[in-house]
């Protein structure tokens, strides 16, 4: 096996996008970061992202990104067998360790991330745990909810950026566990100045929904919050298939989003607006040894 680390977005997309993209949209989370990295700023010193290719006689089995805040996002091949996936394992976990990276977080399909984290903290020590537990969905054809009499949706604006920035906190620190104020602020102010942040709009606002970001065909849905007073209405179903529907009407193939398998309400009322399932994925959290 054959790992190549790049420093730069571009070898690494000229290597893999062509292969990603075909792979939509079971890479769209990998992808995505791709392309905010692509477009967006430099990243400071001390936190540049790094793109890693895994490969077998010419034929890419894994690559992976460690990006901020993300951690390290991982996309196997799918036919993978089990004894090529230990192999890769292994291989992967002795050539990152060998080139002096760290590892916090390993986020991608299930099986194969519980397997990074384990052989991780097999050759380093320390201990792991999942922290996040998601769904992915994608959706190609919006089922649209019952209307809501008066209520609609609509692009937030500077006039909403606190009750914006007090709404993505109150998400981070509900779905991912995340009480950074700094962070979630700054995501908030990020989305909301690209104009990718929604509101539903009735007498006051009722609850939200952004497009997190995007692929040259796949547009990524999240941050749906309801705050608790009007929660049990259906309004982040409402949020949410309007915003779908109008990417797509803005032209991309998908829609796609990630839910908590411990929540059964995304996980029940989404699929009733046309998001089908496509796998499970895991955000594993490292801990060295002392």
């Amino acid at each position: 096996m054959k790992l190549t680390l790049n420093r730069r977005a571009e070898p690494f997309m000229a290597v893999a996008g062509s292969w990603l993209a075909a792979d939509e949209p079971a890479s769209s989370m990998l992808l995505g970061v791709c392309f905010e990295l692509l477009s967006g700023p430099r990243s400071e010193p001390g936190t540049e992202p790094r793109f890693v290719t895994v490969e077998q006689s010419g034929e890419i089995l894994m690559v992976g990104v460690q990006a901020s805040p993300y951690g390290l996002i991982v996309h196997p091949r799918r036919d993978l067998t089990a004894s090529t996936q230990e192999a890769l394992v292994g291989h992967f976990s002795a050539a990152w360790e060998a080139d002096g990276l760290a590892l916090a977080n390993i986020l991608g399909p299930m099986d194969l991330v519980q397997d990074l984290a384990a052989a991780w903290v097999a050759r380093r020590g320390g201990s792991c745990h999942a922290r996040l537990r998601m769904r992915l969905y994608s959706l190609r054809c919006v089922a649209p909810p019952p209307p809501r009499a008066g209520g609609h949706l609509r692009r937030a604006d500077a006039g909403d950026e606190t009750l914006v920035k007090r709404w993505f906190y109150d998400f981070s620190r509900e779905a991912l566990g995340d009480d950074s104020v700094g962070a979630a602020h700054g995501t908030a102010h990020q989305l909301l100045w690209a104009g990718e942040v929604y509101l539903w709009q009735e007498e006051t606002v009722m609850a939200m929904v952004a497009q997190a970001r995007a692929t040259a065909t796949s547009a990524f849905v999240g941050y749906a919050y309801t705050p608790p007073e009007t929660r049990g209405r259906g309004l982040a179903t409402c949020c949410v298939a309007a915003l779908s529907q109008l990417l797509l009407d803005r032209g991309f193939e998908r829609c796609v989003l990630f839910t908590d398998l411990n929540n059964p309400v995304t996980n029940r009322i989404y699929p009733r607006v046309g998001y089908r399932a496509r796998g499970d994925y895991y955000q594993m959290a490292l801990s060295t040894a002392h």
